[in-house]
């Protein structure tokens, strides 16, 4: 039988420093979100004080850790919701914390006692110094330029900041470019049967990767989807967007692999888990080092 304890979700803040601490002292502000019936409250809480705010935080109490869809779904939706509420308040000059080039989140069971948060985490990305190649650069953006538009959706589809719904129209429209012709698709099917036994250990669903491409790039493109007004993929706290957010990798090779296949005099590009452009292995930076005391991935 589990024991059912207090869950913490946290969403660093791009304001807070390398040390990021909860340990009840420096709560800035919290409010209680009602569940059902037989459900205690969510709260959401920032940690910080008046110059510095830090961390979001959304209590869950009574769970063993495990969250389900739909609360992993709304635990999301508030989390982002609090952070575009920060973002329009102070005029960008806060956000999420990104490391490594994405945005951190991470999860913590309380204090067994009284479920009380104990978080202690030290948050930093080591890289090493980069070295520029005056050769390669005035090379790429000569040989490129045949592809530029192509280049543009690439690098926006990668940017850490450009949000999830646009990163995979981003792609898409790649995919468009190569690969429809006069409204009709030609070769799209068969460039990505080879990537189904990928697509299905992903878990995402029954559907084939074809029907899912098209289907995920309608709920990204429009607010409301079928005919009952079905709201579409809006940040994090959509009901598709860990769907999404599982699939993006895969879908980067697909067209790192497809641009390869049909650019390959131009430029060779690399897979997500890669840097975009090829380098030497001395150059590229190293993955972020997060130290923690017993905190955990969070389920988002």
């Amino acid at each position: 039988m589990n024991v059912l304890k207090t869950w913490y979700n946290y969403a660093p803040l791009s304001t807070a420093g390398t040390e990021l601490k909860d340990d009840g002292s420096r709560l800035f502000c919290a409010l209680s979100i009602e569940r059902g019936a037989d459900e205690l409250p969510l709260e959401l809480a920032i940690i910080g004080d008046g110059t510095r705010l830090e961390l979001i935080r959304i209590k869950t109490p009574n769970t063993d850790g495990d969250l389900s869809e739909e609360e992993r779904r709304i635990v999301g939706s508030i989390t982002g919701h609090a952070i575009a509420t920060l973002e329009l308040l102070y005029s960008f000059r806060i956000g999420p914390l990104y490391l490594a080039g994405r945005p951190i989140h991470f999860g913590q069971f309380g204090k067994d006692e009284d479920g009380s948060a104990q978080l202690q985490v030290k948050a930093e990305e080591f890289s090493g110094p980069v070295s520029f190649d005056a050769d390669l650069i005035r090379n790429a953006i000569v040989g490129t330029a045949p592809i530029r538009i192509q280049m543009s959706l690439f690098a926006e589809a990668r940017r850490p900041t450009t949000p999830l719904p646009f990163k995979y129209l981003c792609y898409y429209k790649i995919l468009e470019l190569e690969l429809r012709v006069k409204r009709k698709w030609i070769g799209l099917k068969e460039h990505l049967s080879s990537y189904e036994e990928d697509y299905r250990r992903l878990g995402i669903g029954q559907a084939s990767l074809l029907n899912v491409l098209h289907s995920y790039r309608d709920r990204c493109a429009h607010i409301k989807t079928g005919g009952d007004d079905e709201i579409g993929l809006i940040g994090m706290g959509s009901r598709d967007a860990e769907r999404v957010t599982k699939l993006l990798p895969l879908l980067d090779r697909v067209v790192v692999d497809l641009l390869n296949q049909k650019h390959s005099s131009i430029i060779v590009l690399q897979a997500l888990e890669q840097p975009a452009l090829t380098a030497s292995p001395s150059d590229l930076p190293n993955p972020p080092s997060v130290q923690t005391d017993s905190a955990e991935p969070a389920p988002l």
